[in-house]
């Protein structure tokens, strides 16, 4: 493609809204042995167009079955889950230039903006990518960065996790009306304490 700028986002969307129907019948090796989930998380979360819809498709991947796979496949994707959680993770801050979402939650509702119920999508589909991640890959998590060595890699992943975690504490206090962002913190607050213990 000579120049992406002319692709109509209403293709893109509806791209990316199939690729996320279609995502179980599509090898996993087309899924984490190319740069498809990269180029994704890359290009297609920052733009407000397409950001819904690229945080969607990134928590089914991250979701994805993997219980068919050899042990040694299994732990490759699983890692590479991880990278792409790290990608994610700072796509989401430089879209929210690292502001508090609450803070921002609490602003639009008090000018009454139009576009509060987007905001609280947005945070919903982004509680969703970060549950779907740590509750699928906390064990691979925690083995990584329970490390005394000190490289770049595990540092990234331990500061995207606590970011990850923050993110959510954020969203808890979200007064939402009908209060599905908190059930979804709620949920996963329940796994990560019981997993605590």
């Amino acid at each position: 493609i000579e120049n992406p700028a002319s692709i109509k986002q209403t293709l893109i969307r509806q791209c990316l809204k199939t690729l996320q129907t279609f995502l179980s019948w599509i090898p996993l090796g087309y899924i984490f042995q190319t740069d498809l989930v990269e180029n994704i998380l890359r290009n297609l979360i920052a733009p407000p167009s397409t950001r819904l819809e690229a945080i969607k498709l990134f928590t089914e991947i991250s979701t994805v079955s993997l219980d068919d796979e050899e042990e040694s496949m299994k732990k490759m994707y699983q890692e590479k889950t991880c990278l792409y959680y790290c990608l994610f993770i700072e796509q989401i801050r430089n879209v929210t230039k690292q502001r508090d979402l609450r803070t921002e939650y609490t602003t639009l509702a008090s000018t009454n903006s139009k576009n509060l119920t987007g905001f609280e999508n947005f945070c919903r589909q982004i509680c969703l990518a970060i549950t779907s991640v740590l509750s699928n890959n906390l064990s691979l998590i925690e083995e990584t960065t329970n490390t005394m060595d000190d490289n770049q890699n595990i540092n990234f992943l331990k500061d995207f996790t606590d970011q990850g975690l923050k993110y959510l504490i954020q969203c808890s206090n979200i007064p939402e009306e009908g209060g599905e962002l908190f059930k979804i913190c709620l949920d996963f607050w329940y796994f990560f304490t019981m997993d605590i213990l």
